[in-house]
């Protein structure tokens, strides 16, 4: 009998477990779904912006300070990661990356937790380092964009890079580099569409491009 009802306490022990790790699953989709609306709501607007920006480097003074390469010893990388672990191959496949290239002549800037690790287990030179959560991100985008900007217009660094993981979808995040400094952004438009028509009353680019303090 005692047997019996130790089975019997396990077993509903177990169907115990299993209610809790079933909600548990229900809030992960959940955040799941959220963080992937997240990751993909912004990309029309990336996307706009690389096509303004390319016409606007088409358009404006090639020898504006933005466009001109600088003559710095140095480049700067930004690098986004997370601030947790347990993210599978997100992290460690950015760190690889870095690694593969041999970077020596570079100084960084980190977002999240995980990428300041690794700048100081690896002797990095980083000037600044934000956790995703301690700003909104808009802030935390601010602070950067001013940062990389000051640096590359005074010429202490040849070009500014970031390098984040690229959400493809919910398994697989690839490392993607983008030059953001000095302007070479790829035009994304479809080959197969025709020459926007010039429009009436269409802003000139200098004051697009021109650098804010």
């Amino acid at each position: 009998m005692a047997q019996i009802r130790e089975i019997r306490k396990r077993i509903k022990s177990i169907e115990n477990t299993k209610k809790v790790t079933h909600a548990m699953e229900l809030v992960s989709a959940a955040k799941m779904r959220k963080a992937q609306v997240w990751a993909l709501s912004g990309r029309p607007y990336s996307t706009s912006l690389n096509e303004i920006i390319t016409e606007v480097r088409e358009k404006t003074d090639k020898m504006h300070t933005m466009l001109k390469p600088k003559s710095a010893p140095k480049q700067l990388i930004i690098v986004v990661a997370s601030d947790r672990g347990l993210a599978g191959g997100l992290n460690i496949n950015l760190f690889r990356e870095i690694i593969a290239k041999e970077i020596k002549d570079a100084t960084y800037i980190t977002i999240g937790k995980k990428a300041t690790n690794f700048a100081v287990k690896t002797g990095a030179e980083f000037i600044a380092s934000f956790e995703s959560e301690e700003k909104s991100p808009l802030e935390i985008a601010r602070s950067i964009s001013k940062l990389a900007r000051d640096l590359f217009t005074s010429s202490q660094v040849n070009k500014v890079s970031i390098l984040y993981p690229h959400f493809v979808n919910t398994t697989n995040q690839i490392p993607k580099w983008v030059q953001i400094l000095p302007i070479e952004f790829e035009d994304q438009r479809p080959t197969d569409l025709p020459a926007s028509p010039a429009k009436r009353g269409e802003p000139t680019y200098r004051p697009i491009i021109r650098t804010r303090h």
